[in-house]
């Protein structure tokens, strides 16, 4: 570990407290009109989770169910996805108790695009549109076509001229409408709209939260099916953003082509097996002087490949804010249930780690009808939690 710390690991149950929203105003739970807030939606690869506060001093989950997307689908075209979600809402809501029409909702983080910008003085006095047009230009679309938000990162000095790095999260009109149009056809009134890696560190905000990052970010990895979301943060202002393409299915694909399988059995070895038996097998084949098996070649090589875009993320982020770098990393999203395979990921950045758990302090009187495994941890649920102080903003 070359003499810094070694990576720690324990469940995060943190509780949900006012906290500053990504684009700098402030929200706290209170000024819900209601005493219980919308009903949250985080459409993931493999799932989509639905949550609704009870709101007051202390938040609790009032009702709390995941759709599991058909094995069929997993690898199909996200409408399909979406439509498999819908069709079966309208029965899940009513079944789990959730109250009332408006919903906030976090599309699947393929629909969004994340790309950090810079922009000069003039340019930064309309972020939003220098933004569009310069995404707009990279994809090859229309900037009309775009809904972008950003997120200012810092100033700094080139050539004599003052530049601005932001964060732009940007999303096609056409994809965002159809999760409105979905959701009314399953009763609900989108009222927000929120990427999941902006709302990710959203679910962790609070004085108290995570003490020992006073002296540095917060790297928050969010390891899902189809993608991993990387966040930095101090507190709740966001300094760094990435959507990586490495995720739990890479992993599969990898180890059904080694194995010989299809896709949906590497997917049942894997979870059933872990992925410390094979980074394991691998490291002791190495020891006897033998070659590793194919599968753990495999299943190495791609955790390998998701460690070197993590240390990039470290890299450029010390690059802007040397004074204050990453200080420990919390691990979200399904796969983070993996203790090994965030242990692994942990070791290769030489920084403490955590698993996120933020449902934990919502549930703490009990679960309601419908959390999976309620006594197990649920690192999967940060996106939907962070939704929970995100702005109404449709």
């Amino acid at each position: 570990m070359n003499g810094r710390e070694k990576p720690i690991f324990f469940s995060l149950g943190v509780g949900l407290r006012a906290a500053r929203v990504v684009l700098g105003a402030s929200v706290q739970f209170r000024l819900f009109r209601s005493s219980r807030s919308p009903v949250l939606l985080d459409f993931g690869s493999s799932s989509l989770k639905l949550l609704q506060l009870d709101l007051g001093e202390q938040p609790r989950a009032r009702a709390v169910a995941e759709l599991a997307c058909p094995e069929e689908l997993l690898g199909s075209a996200l409408d399909a996805r979406v439509e498999s979600f819908v069709a079966a809402l309208p029965a899940v809501l009513r079944a789990h108790g959730f109250k009332g029409r408006r919903a906030v909702v976090s599309p699947f983080s393929q629909h969004t695009l994340v790309h950090h910008l810079t922009l000069g003085a003039s340019e930064s006095e309309c972020p939003a549109e220098a933004a569009a047009a310069k995404l707009a230009a990279m994809i090859g679309c229309d900037a009309s076509a775009l809904i972008v938000r950003t997120i200012p990162v810092h100033e700094f000095t080139r050539d004599g001229a003052l530049w601005h790095e932001i964060i732009a999260i940007a999303m096609g009109k056409r994809d965002a409408m159809r999760y409105v149009d979905a959701c009314r056809r399953a009763g609900l009134d989108v009222v927000g709209m929120h990427a999941g890696i902006a709302a990710l560190p959203l679910a962790f905000a609070g004085a108290d939260a995570l003490p020992c990052a006073e002296h540095g970010a917060t790297m928050y990895v969010d390891i899902g099916y189809g993608g991993t979301k990387v966040v930095i943060a101090e507190g709740d202002r966001i300094e760094f953003a990435k959507s990586i393409a490495v995720a739990g299915r890479s992993l599969d694909r990898r180890i059904a082509t080694a194995r010989g399988a299809l896709v949906g059995e590497a997917r049942l070895e894997r979870m059933t097996a872990g992925f410390g038996a094979w980074r394991a097998g691998g490291r002791d084949a190495v020891a006897r002087g033998e070659a590793p098996c194919a599968v753990a070649r495999a299943a190495n090589d791609t955790v390998d490949a998701l460690a070197e875009e993590l240390s990039m993320c470290v890299r450029y982020h010390a690059a802007m804010f040397g004074e204050h770098a990453v200080s420990e990393v919390v691990f979200t999203g399904g796969e983070a249930r993996d203790r090994d395979l965030c242990h692994a990921l942990a070791e290769s950045l030489h920084l403490p780690a955590k698993s996120g758990d933020p449902l934990a302090a919502l549930v703490v009187s009990g679960a309601p009808h419908g959390l999976p495994e309620p006594h197990a941890p649920h690192p999967a649920w940060a996106v939907a939690c962070g939704l929970a102080r995100a702005p109404l903003d449709l």
